[in-house]
C-alpha cells in the first residue's frame, strides 16, 4: 500500500480529489494483494510487511466512514487478507485505536480540523482524544505482534 494515496485520500477536501485518491488507493492495494504469496504477504508466516500494513488496515474505518472507501472494491483478495490481518489476536492487542474506542464524531473532528488553522478547535479535539485514551487499555506495542505464539 502506498502511504501517499492513503494520506492523500484522508487530506483531500474536494470531492473530485477524493475520488481520484480513492481510485489510486484501490489500484495500489489491488497490486499489493496480487503480489501476496500466501495467507500472509510473504507466505505462511506473519512478517514485517503484515506488521507495517496492520495499523492502516485496522484503521481503514476512517476512510470508509468519511471518504467512501469500500474494501470489496479493491479486488484481488484484499478483503480476505485485510479481515485476516485485523482479526489476528496480536494485531488486536497492539492496536491503540479502534472504532469501538473512538466515537465517530471524534474521528470526523480530526479529519475536519486537520487542515484548519484554527488552533483552538484542534486543541479541544486533542484534549478530548487524550481524555478518551486515558481510559483505553494499555497495549504492548510492536513487540507484542511477535509474541502471540508464546502467550499461550
Amino acid at each position: 500500500m502506498s502511504l501517499l494515496q492513503y494520506y492523500r485520500l484522508i487530506q483531500s477536501q474536494e470531492k473530485d480529489k477524493q475520488d481520484t485518491a480513492r481510485e489510486e488507493l484501490y489500484k495500489s492495494l489491488s497490486t499489493l494483494s496480487k503480489n501476496a504469496k500466501g495467507p500472509w504477504f510473504m507466505g505462511e508466516e506473519f512478517g514485517l510487511v503484515d506488521i507495517a500494513l496492520a495499523p492502516f488496515v485496522s484503521r481503514d474505518y476512517i476512510i470508509r466512514d468519511h471518504r467512501g472507501y469500500v474494501r470489496n472494491d479493491v479486488g484481488n483478495g484484499w478483503t480476505a487478507y485485510a479481515e485476516k490481518l485485523e482479526s489476528r489476536d496480536s494485531v488486536i492487542r497492539t492496536t491503540s485505536v479502534s472504532p469501538s474506542f473512538m466515537p465517530k464524531e471524534v474521528s470526523s473532528h480530526l479529519l475536519k480540523f486537520r487542515r484548519t488553522s484554527n488552533t483552538t478547535r484542534r486543541y479541544m479535539v486533542d484534549i478530548y482524544v487524550m481524555k478518551l485514551r486515558a481510559r483505553w487499555p494499555r497495549r504492548r506495542g510492536l513487540g507484542g505482534l511477535f509474541l502471540e505464539e508464546f502467550d499461550q
